[in-house]
């Protein structure tokens, strides 16, 4: 039979065990939520610098097709077609763009393909164009492209508008790979081997 005192002891040591497991349960469960709070902390400011330089970089894109528009042969009525034309083909060799083209006020944008030939579309009710008679320069995000000779394939396209003397001479328009905006964020990620994706208001990745 044991004595009081090793019943005692063995009480002590079982209330010891008990207290320990206790407190590295609550220890752990505060280094979890620590820890877990860090990393949703890190995701929000990586997120919030994401979004900041994924805006700058959109804003660059802008930047190239705004200053293409102060081209005097550009935004000025008078100029002729032929010669917008052919400014806005050989700039695209320069720009990270698959075409530019000029839109006139009345909703038609004039392209010029790979073989140099040029070609018209009806644009006029499209949004980015209606935005850019408007004074806005406009983004789409990847969409089906609106140009027959790209048979479906997803693009992004950007539009400015041209000015002159105050008033609105044509858009400019820009068409570029759907894939643009990865392209965008592809040096972006969490940590090592995290990844960075782009939402639209709409929650679509």
């Amino acid at each position: 039979m044991y004595s009081i005192r090793t019943k005692m002891i063995v009480v002590v040591l079982v209330a010891m065990t008990l207290i320990s497991l206790l407190l590295s349960w609550i220890a752990l469960d505060a280094a979890t939520d620590t820890a877990f709070n860090n990393v949703t902390q890190s995701i929000r400011d990586l997120s919030a610098e994401g979004a900041e330089l994924v805006s700058a970089r959109l804003e660059t894109q802008y930047a190239y097709l705004l200053g293409l528009g102060k081209i005097a042969r550009l935004h000025r009525p008078e100029e002729d077609l032929s010669v917008k034309n052919r400014i806005l083909h050989e700039e695209k060799g320069r720009s990270p763009f698959l075409r530019i083209g000029f839109a006139t006020p009345w909703g038609v944008v004039h392209f010029t393909d790979d073989m140099n030939r040029e070609y018209s579309l009806d644009i006029g009710d499209q949004a980015f164009f209606q935005q850019s008679m408007k004074g806005q320069p406009w983004a789409v995000p990847p969409n089906p492209s609106f140009d027959p000779r790209d048979q479906g394939e997803m693009v992004m396209v950007y539009s400015v508008p041209l000015t002159y003397e105050g008033e609105v001479t044509g858009v400019l328009v820009a068409v570029g790979e759907w894939d643009m905006l990865t392209r965008l964020i592809e040096d972006m990620g969490h940590g090592e081997n995290g990844y960075a994706y782009i939402l639209d208001s709409h929650g679509t990745c």
